[in-house]
């Protein structure tokens, strides 16, 4: 990581979600060493693969989502994470404008996915942490005491109260 250096707030709050990923499990791991350090590695077998996605297919679920329906309490349940995001004790900045829209987009995709043209509350809980766990700077003291941005979020959640549709 030598001459890398962590992107600067105003970059990272461009990304949608930040991911989490962990170490392949043992067995996994030793597929993947003994598949990538044989005389035919597995990068070369890159091109034998069949394409799950096109760029029709992206254009097309990208269209779908536009139209997914929002109930306006599911726009300002979204937009009340996102605020609380910034009065929560100890952060020093919270999720932006951008927060709140790619909340909104990826809970959609999430509902796409699950077979309905409309958003639940949980479509929005499930994209909270993916969606703001890098949109937020916390203090010395949140750190110091071993919290992260993972639990502001679930805290955040716990304490926002979801609409009942």
């Amino acid at each position: 990581q030598e001459g890398t250096y962590p992107l600067p707030e105003a970059e990272l709050d461009r990304f949608m979600m930040k991911i989490l990923l962990d170490y392949p499990e043992a067995e996994d791991e030793l597929t993947l060493v003994r598949l990538n350090t044989q005389e035919q590695s597995n990068e070369q077998n890159v091109a034998n693969l069949t394409p799950i996605l096109n760029s029709q297919l992206i254009e097309d679920i990208r269209r779908l989502a536009t139209r997914t329906d929002v109930d306006p309490l599911l726009y300002q349940y979204a937009l009340d994470i996102v605020r609380a995001t910034r009065t929560y004790p100890g952060v020093l900045h919270g999720a932006g404008v951008r927060g709140s829209i790619n909340l909104i987009k990826a809970a959609k995709v999430t509902a796409i996915m699950d077979g309905r043209n409309y958003l639940t509350p949980d479509d929005i809980k499930s994209n909270a942490m993916p969606g703001l766990r890098h949109r937020m700077v916390l203090s010395a003291e949140l750190e110091l005491e071993g919290v992260s941005a993972d639990q502001v979020v679930l805290r955040v959640l716990e304490s926002v109260d979801a609409p009942r549709q």
